[in-house]
């Protein structure tokens, strides 16, 4: 029997770092839908890959963006919340 993972969503800031990254793989097994952040597009784009090939059940949206001020974290989690 297979266990199915919960329809569940998270976002990862600075997704590309040690820690951001280790919590990515981390969370790719127990959620459905990752939303990665980080400076870096390209990056973050063979980082989406990545996980794609070891977590097919994943659905991924990645954003290269600095989240230096209250008003964008709020922007890009309302964003995210919209697209569940």
């Amino acid at each position: 029997m297979t266990q199915s993972v919960p329809q569940r969503s998270i976002l990862i800031t600075g997704a590309l770092g040690g820690i951001g990254k280790a919590v990515a793989y981390s969370c790719a097994a127990h959620y459905s839908k990752l939303y990665l952040l980080d400076l870096d597009s390209n990056q973050l784009a063979t980082l989406k890959q990545q996980l794609l090939d070891e977590f097919s059940h994943l659905t991924i949206d990645r954003k290269s963006t600095r989240l230096n001020s209250s008003h964008r974290c709020i922007s890009y989690a309302v964003f995210c919340l919209k697209k569940k």
